[in-house]
């Protein structure tokens, strides 16, 4: 159950480690839309995008429809990752009273089973063995 736990808030970490990588993207293309929204078409702007180490001139409208369809792709996946977040969250909420309940119970269990182990331990003399 432990384990469970704990590979559950490992992959909650992960996950928004994901989700903080899209946030930043998503914040990215959102601003150069604002900047490409400015630029009219009959002022010829020269756009360049970068490919690997290359930059390479595109289109205006040609550099909109691309950075849309960018920022319609990052909504999905940003929506797909909060859904997960929210699905192991749930699962960890799940998780936690059980696991606060095993604890309690090995709280309970362990001054018995110390003094139990005492008890072997050092035994208590015996009738017999006082004659």
């Amino acid at each position: 159950m432990s384990n469970e736990f704990q590979q559950a808030h490992a992959q909650l970490k992960k996950l928004v480690n994901t989700k903080q990588t899209i946030d930043s993207q998503l914040s990215e293309n959102e601003a150069v839309k604002e900047h490409l929204d400015h630029l009219k078409q009959h002022d010829n702007p020269i756009i360049f995008k970068s490919i690997a180490n290359v930059l390479v001139k595109q289109d205006l409208n040609e550099s909109k429809s691309n950075l849309n369809r960018r920022i319609e792709f990052l909504k999905h996946e940003q929506s797909k990752v909060d859904k997960k977040i929210q699905s192991v969250q749930a699962n960890i909420e799940r998780l936690r009273p059980i696991i606060a309940e095993l604890q309690a119970k090995l709280q309970q269990e362990a001054p018995t089973q110390q003094l139990a182990q005492t008890h072997i331990a050092n035994p208590a003399p015996t009738a017999a063995a006082a004659v």
